[in-house]
């Protein structure tokens, strides 16, 4: 009988060691069931997190141009005009704006420029030509400025002195005399990676103002200053 109890015993000693036993490994069991879910779901923050920030470069300077207004059939003709605040692509070797009345001869240019006129509050008007790829870098990132090339100004007096601005002459817009001045950027933004562009087109920058014809209507006057940088007239 002794020898019974003392075997029963033992196997009930045995069953509850193997529960014991069976229990702790679970409880490892889903321990290392979450680190390794922890750790993996950890890596693909430092596997992705470079190729989040670099896509959206790429992305920019190719989205930027779908930010252009629809380009109407005037603007594609090889007589552009005004584009009213919006980035018109120059798609042929003549640029013409209807307000100054002055048409600009832009043979390496085509397709590879931007034009932009604005006019402001106290009057001025302001046309502006960028580079195509900077600017659409620039567009895509909120550096509005990127790319520029030089503009074109009017205002109701000569400038009197020169650094970046030059006085270009002077015609009739809307029965009264204005004043064009060329302007030259002298701190240009631009992508470094699409430095090449730019000066492939801003080195032929004061050519093509240069180049620049105005209507006979205008009456224009050169200016008189050293400094100018006079248009000619039709």
């Amino acid at each position: 009988m002794k020898n019974l109890k003392a075997t029963a015993f033992a196997a009930l000693a045995v069953l509850i060691a193997a529960a014991s036993l069976s229990g702790c490994n679970n409880h490892i069991g889903g321990q290392s069931s979450s680190s390794a879910d922890s750790s993996s779901s950890s890596v693909p923050f430092t596997t992705e997190a470079p190729t989040t920030a670099q896509p959206t470069t790429v992305e920019a300077t190719t989205e930027a141009p779908t930010k252009e207004g629809p380009k109407t059939e005037e603007q594609n003709s090889e007589h552009s005009t005004e584009s009213n605040g919006e980035k018109v692509l120059v798609e042929s070797e003549k640029y013409y704006d209807s307000y100054l009345g002055i048409t600009f001869t832009m043979p390496e240019w085509v397709g590879k420029v931007y034009a932009r006129s604005i006019k402001t509050d106290n009057g001025t008007y302001i046309l502006r030509f960028y580079e195509k790829t900077n600017s659409d870098f620039g567009n895509a990132n909120d550096y509005p400025g990127f790319g520029m090339l030089f503009e074109v100004n009017t205002s109701d007096r000569e400038i009197t002195n020169a650094d970046i601005i030059y006085p270009a002459g002077s015609e009739i817009i809307d029965g009264k005399t204005v004043y064009l001045c060329y302007f030259k950027p002298t701190d240009v933004r631009f992508d470094f990676s699409l430095e090449d562009n730019y000066r492939s087109v801003y080195n032929l920058q004061r050519d093509y103002f240069l180049s620049g014809v105005v209507d006979a209507d205008r009456n224009y006057v050169p200016s008189p200053k050293k400094f100018a940088l006079n248009l000619t007239s039709e």
